[in-house]
């Protein structure tokens, strides 16, 4: 039993002093080989020196998206537009033939969607005929992830997902942060209002938020704006300073921002779509 005991103890120790002499002579290789290192003269240095120069970004990120490789952003919005209403087109589309079933019986819901009578036994079977039943009854559609608390929390994750977004969006150029992270956080918000209070209660209560209307508006948004500067001679998609325009709270209202406002209202309407069709209850009603 010792005898096992020191062998076992010698090959611990003999574990521990291969991987302490192993991970020293990486470390020590990797430390020779950063310091030793020639420095390259690529385009990444070209933005570095230039972004604040030329467009007066700090965000070197900022400047290369939305000026430098302005062209490149539009064609990502337009494909990222056409890809969400892709997804809307093939989610919520009636049935195969066109023909959407008038009633469905209760006892096969949605596997996103309880649906149930008001002042019903639980057990009653219930017919669906675009949310009301045969004596115009209004019925009830329910997430199950819908409980007291996701729902407190979702209300709370989207003001505070809103505000954080356009913080992203008005101080971009100075800080990191961009239309598409903000675009993102604030989808992120009115997706956990999908998730937690299903298609119809979300509907009902953003109202407000039309995305396909967003899309539309994001994408000319940007085209314009990339545009308006050839009126001046400049070249398509020219940075423009309205220096002359004094906004409160230190912003600076440039193409650029303009720019970044497209982008976050594209991002954000294609989220919103495609949440709008994944939570779609395509059984009950035609789009």
């Amino acid at each position: 039993m010792n005898d096992l005991w020191k062998q076992s103890r010698l090959t611990l120790y003999r574990d521990i002093a291969l991987s302490t002499l192993i991970g020293v002579g990486v470390a020590l290789f990797c430390v020779a080989a950063i310091n030793n290192r020639a420095i390259a003269q690529t385009i990444t240095t070209w933005h570095l020196e230039n972004a604040v120069p030329l467009l007066g970004f700090s965000d070197v990120v900022g400047a290369i998206v939305t000026d430098f490789r302005g062209m490149d952003t539009i064609i990502e919005i337009t494909v990222f537009s056409v890809a969400a209403l892709g997804v809307l087109t093939l989610l919520a589309k009636p049935s195969p033939g066109g023909v959407i079933p008038k009633r469905i019986s209760a006892a096969r819901p949605s596997p996103r969607l309880r649906i149930f009578k008001l002042g019903a036994a639980p057990d009653e079977p219930v017919d669906v005929q675009h949310a009301q039943d045969d004596e115009g009854e209004d019925l009830a559609f329910e997430s199950h992830f819908s409980t007291p608390l996701t729902r407190t929390i979702a209300q709370l994750v989207l003001p505070f997902a809103i505000i954080v977004a356009l913080s992203q969006l008005f101080y971009g150029g100075e800080a990191p942060g961009d239309g598409f992270t903000a675009g993102v956080i604030s989808g992120l918000g009115v997706t956990l209002w999908y998730v937690v209070f299903g298609y119809r209660e979300s509907q009902r209560r953003l109202g407000w938020l039309k995305p396909r209307y967003l899309i539309g508006a994001g994408l000319i948004l940007v085209i314009v704006n990339a545009a308006s500067p050839m009126l001046s001679g400049l070249a398509f998609a020219a940075h423009v300073n309205f220096d002359q325009i004094h906004l409160p709270a230190d912003l600076h209202l440039s193409t650029t921002f303009l720019y970044e406002t497209g982008i976050f209202l594209t991002v954000l309407g294609c989220t919103s779509t495609v949440m709008e069709a994944i939570t779609y209850p395509k059984e009950i009603e035609p789009l």
